[in-house]
C-alpha cells in the first residue's frame, strides 16, 4: 500500500564551500553544512534557481516568514514563501558554505560558494544585510561560461564588433590598426543591465598581448578574471581609493588601465593627466541608459573637462532585451501601419513573432476539455521568453562631438551628431532583432523605456 504522506523529493544539489583560508577549512565548512537540517531547503531553493536559469535569488527575512523571489532575465517571479525556522537554518547553511558568520544578522556580509544541479554549475555570490524588517539576502547565480562571452556572443553584430576591435588596436584583417589612445567607456543600465558581461566581453576583444594591461578594482566588487590583465585591489572600507593605487602602478610602466568603477573625481582626473603625460589608455565603465547619457555623465564627473574631451575616444552602450522562446513563439502577420512605424519593408518581413498564443476555445469540444489550461512550454516554463540578447550603440567621439562637448553639451545635440556620424541607435538595433524573430514588439518597447 502506498504511503499516504510521501516525503518530498529533495533535489540532489552538490555544494562546494569557498572563501576560507585553506582547503581544509572549506572542507570542514562543507561537512558542517551537509550535516545541518538546513541543507534540504537550501538544495530546494538553489535547484529551483538553477533549473529556471535565474540570475538572482532574493530572500527577505521578516518576523512573519521568508519571502523568496527569482530574477529570471530581468523579471522578478515569486517563489513559495518559507517559514522562519526553515529559512533560518537554510541561510545558516549558505553562510557556512561561503565562510561567513551565520550568527551575524545585522551587518553586511559577502561571500561565495559553488552549486551543481543536473550537471549545471553556478557560482553563488551571497550578500546579506540587516534591514528594518529583518534581513535581506541576495544570491547571484553566475554562469562561468557566460562570464567569458565575447561581444558577438552577447549579441553584437560582427561588423560592429570588428569596428570596435580595430578602434582598440586589435587586428581583424591583414592590416594592422593604429594603437589605442585616450579613454574608452562601456555602459549599460542599472538593475541587471549586463554591465559586467559587457565589461568582460569588451576587454576580451582588446589586444591584451601586445601591451601591459593593469586593472584596478575594489576588493568587494571584483569583475571576472581576464587573461593577461594584472589586477590590483583596493579596500574602500579602509578609506582606500583607486587614485592611491595609480602612482604605484605607474612604476610598472602600464600601457592600459582597466578601471571598471571610478567613484571619485580624483581618480578620473589623474587618469586624464597621465593620458596626456604618458600616453596611457584608460578603459572604464558606468551605468547609463544610452551612450550619450554615459558620455555626459563622465564629463560631469571630471574636474578638467578640457582634458577629458581631448582624450575620450568612444563609448559603447548595451541594453538587454529578452529572447522569445524558440519552443513556443508564434508568428503573426503585422499590419502595414506597424511595418511603416518600424520602417520595415513588407516584402522582406512577411511575419513577426510574439509570445505563445493559446488557441481559442473550441465550442464544439466536450465541456470538460474546454476548461483545461493551455499546455506549459517545457523550454521556458510558460514565460514565453528564454534568455536575453544585447542591443548596442557604438558612439565614436569625433571633432564635431568634441566641439559640442566643449560648449554647453546637450544630450539631443550629441545624439544627433553621433547618428549623423553613423551610429545606429538602440531602437534601430532592436528593430533588426524584431525582423529576425528574436524578440517581440512589447518586449522591445519595454526594454527601450
Amino acid at each position: 500500500m502506498p504511503d499516504a504522506n510521501p516525503q518530498p523529493v529533495i533535489p540532489n544539489v552538490d555544494f562546494k564551500a569557498m572563501g576560507a583560508a585553506s582547503d581544509q577549512e572549506n572542507q570542514a565548512n562543507a561537512i558542517q553544512a551537509r550535516q545541518s537540517p538546513g541543507i534540504a531547503p537550501a538544495q530546494v531553493v538553489i535547484a529551483q534557481g538553477i533549473s529556471r536559469n535565474a540570475n538572482r535569488l532574493l530572500l527577505d527575512f521578516t518576523a512573519q516568514g521568508v519571502g523568496v523571489r527569482l530574477d529570471v532575465d530581468g523579471f522578478w517571479h515569486n517563489h513559495p514563501p518559507m517559514d522562519r525556522q526553515n529559512g533560518d537554518v537554510m541561510l545558516a547553511v549558505m553562510k557556512k558554505l561561503a565562510n561567513l558568520d551565520p550568527a551575524e544578522r545585522r551587518g553586511r556580509q559577502m561571500g561565495e560558494f559553488k552549486a551543481t544541479f543536473q550537471r549545471t554549475t553556478r557560482l553563488c555570490q551571497i550578500t546579506s544585510q540587516g534591514v528594518e524588517t529583518g534581513e535581506r539576502v541576495i544570491v547571484r547565480l553566475l554562469d562561468p561560461k557566460q562570464q567569458q562571452m565575447s561581444l558577438i556572443d552577447l549579441g553584437m553584430r560582427e561588423q560592429l564588433a570588428n569596428d570596435f576591435m580595430e578602434r582598440v588596436g586589435r587586428a581583424t584583417g591583414e592590416h594592422m590598426p593604429p594603437p589605442p589612445k585616450g579613454i574608452y567607456l562601456f555602459s549599460a543600465p542599472a538593475n541587471g543591465g549586463g554591465l559586467s558581461a559587457l565589461w568582460t566581453g569588451a576587454l576580451m576583444a582588446t589586444d591584451r598581448y601586445t601591451g601591459d594591461f593593469f586593472g584596478i578594482e575594489e576588493k568587494t566588487r571584483r569583475e571576472p578574471e581576464i587573461e593577461n590583465i594584472d589586477v590590483t585591489e583596493f579596500d574602500e572600507s579602509l578609506g582606500e581609493t583607486a587614485a592611491q593605487v595609480i602612482p604605484k602602478m605607474m612604476l610598472r610602466q602600464p600601457d592600459v588601465f582597466a578601471v571598471p568603477q571610478i567613484s571619485d573625481k580624483e581618480t578620473l582626473d589623474i587618469l586624464c593627466e597621465i593620458a596626456e603625460a604618458e600616453g596611457t589608455v584608460t578603459i572604464t565603465s558606468t551605468r547609463a541608459k544610452n551612450a550619450t547619457e554615459a558620455l555626459l555623465k563622465l564629463l560631469g564627473a571630471v574636474s578638467d573637462k578640457a582634458a577629458f574631451i581631448k582624450f575620450i575616444n568612444l563609448v559603447i552602450n548595451m541594453r538587454l532585451v529578452r529572447r522569445l522562446c524558440e519552443g513556443c513563439k508564434s508568428p503573426f502577420q503585422p499590419t502595414p501601419q506597424v511595418l511603416h512605424q518600424l520602417q520595415l519593408p513588407p516584402d522582406r518581413v512577411p511575419v513577426l513573432y510574439q509570445e505563445y498564443q493559446p488557441p481559442p476555445v473550441d465550442p464544439n469540444a466536450p465541456k470538460n476539455k474546454q476548461n483545461l489550461p493551455p499546455p506549459i512550454c517545457p523550454s521556458c516554463g510558460g514565460l514565453g521568453y528564454k534568455g536575453r540578447i544585447g542591443m548596442f550603440e557604438l558612439l565614436v567621439v569625433d571633432d564635431n562631438i568634441r566641439q559640442a562637448l566643449a560648449q554647453q553639451p546637450s544630450a539631443d545635440v550629441v545624439q544627433q551628431l553621433a547618428i549623423k556620424a553613423g551610429m545606429n541607435t538602440l531602437r534601430e538595433e532592436g528593430i533588426a532583432l524584431l525582423a529576425q524573430g528574436i524578440t517581440s514588439i512589447p518586449e522591445l518597447q519595454r526594454a527601450l523605456q
